[in-house]
């Protein structure tokens, strides 16, 4: 994660300005920094974003080779998701089915 700090003290922030312009926390800017931790997705945003990057720019995804477009929408045919409060094929409470 060297490419977040040099891109920060090319900027010539500290962390906790560049933290604060970015609007998270120090400490989360200096883990992300260290690659002691990934961020959480819309962390990961400001992050990369304050910069001008992708976040796949600054965390690219193991042993794939190549990268995620966050842009992209789910292909048409993907499933569609569950129910809210039941999972697929699960009949509600006090319904019948029908043969």
């Amino acid at each position: 994660m060297e490419l977040l700090r040099s891109e920060r003290l090319n900027r010539g922030l500290t962390l906790k300005q560049a933290a604060t312009r970015m609007g998270v926390s120090w400490k989360t800017l200096q883990r992300a920094e260290a690659g002691s931790s990934v961020p959480f997705p819309a962390t990961a945003l400001k992050i990369a974003g304050f910069y001008g990057m992708r976040v796949t720019d600054v965390w690219p995804v193991p042993g794939s080779g190549r990268t995620i477009d966050h842009s992209a929408h789910p292909p048409s045919d993907a499933p569609a998701p569950p129910p809210v409060g039941g999972s697929p094929g699960a009949e509600r409470a006090g319904s019948t089915a029908v043969a």
